[in-house]
């Protein structure tokens, strides 16, 4: 479930299902010692600098594992399938997407509140302050910064950090997965997101009113968005191919054949400067 290194060395450390970390020789694929003593499954470990301590997080370990674990749906409790057990870096993934997603509202409200205070008050009211973190990403938006903490989320873990969302925020992503596809904002990493957490939780979804009319507008700028990706695969793919008959037809072919002939014309230039030597 997770290997370690010691630094600079070619000494690792792994840790396994089997409440067993065994220590490893990865030059001569040498099995050194097994540390036992765990009293269930380890799921990740860390190294000090100089090798000399490894460690496992145990609150967590412990807390994760005594909770019931959950499985996502269609999909069955063996090892050779993908299970949706909470891991840390779920856990740590979850937790970003949250902060950016309160994040987002506290700076919606703000500029609500500011845009209103502007038609009561003074139109001239100096303009709102940016928020530090979004300044740090060059001045993006809201919208945009959720988005950004959702695509540093692994890619292998990006459906168990999702599955761990409470529903509330989940209710945010919906409407936030709307806003990016309607601005055409990584379509294929939106649709991933929207398809799995339809899967998950399409009966609360269907029995929330307000997501009734998002999930229905997503559905129609979807449809769209998918289409215009689906536009520019084939119109990429039909000018690599006109590309490639244009080549064969100069007689040039990819790369194999012209590997061959570039090592004849070498072969040649030898010849001939032997000859004047």
């Amino acid at each position: 479930m997770a290997v370690q290194f010691v630094p600079k060395t070619h000494y690792f450390f792994s840790a396994s299902k089997d409440k067993t970390i065994k220590y490893w020789d990865a030059d001569r694929f040498l099995h050194v010692t097994t540390l036992e003593g765990h009293h269930s499954e380890i799921w990740s470990l860390a190294i000090s600098r100089d090798g000399e301590f490894v460690e496992r997080e145990a609150a967590y370990e412990e807390s994760a594992l005594t909770g019931v674990e959950t499985i996502i749906p269609g999909e069955q409790d063996t090892e050779a399938v993908k299970a949706g057990k909470k891991t840390i870096e779920t856990i740590k993934g979850a937790e970003r997407i949250m902060e950016a997603i309160e994040l987002y509202k506290e700076e919606r409200q703000k500029e609500l509140e500011h845009k209103a205070s502007q038609v009561t008050k003074d139109k001239t009211l100096p303009k709102r302050a940016i928020h530090p973190i979004l300044a740090a990403f060059g001045n993006v938006s809201p919208v945009q910064y959720v988005l950004l903490v959702v695509k540093k989320v692994k890619s292998s873990e990006l459906e168990e950090s999702l599955l761990v969302l409470p529903f509330d925020y989940v209710i945010d992503v919906l409407k936030l997965l709307l806003e990016w596809i309607k601005n055409g904002w990584e379509t294929e990493l939106s649709c991933r997101c929207l398809f799995f957490l339809l899967r998950i939780h399409h009966n609360k979804i269907i029995s929330t009113p307000e997501l009734l009319p998002v999930i229905d507008s997503i559905r129609s700028h979807c449809r769209s968005r998918v289409c215009e990706m689906k536009d520019t695969v084939g119109f990429n793919l039909a000018g690599l191919q006109f590309i490639q008959r244009q080549l064969e037809n100069r007689d040039v072919t990819f790369f194999g054949e012209t590997r061959e002939r570039l090592g004849q014309i070498r072969k040649k230039k030898k010849t001939i400067l032997r000859k004047f030597r």
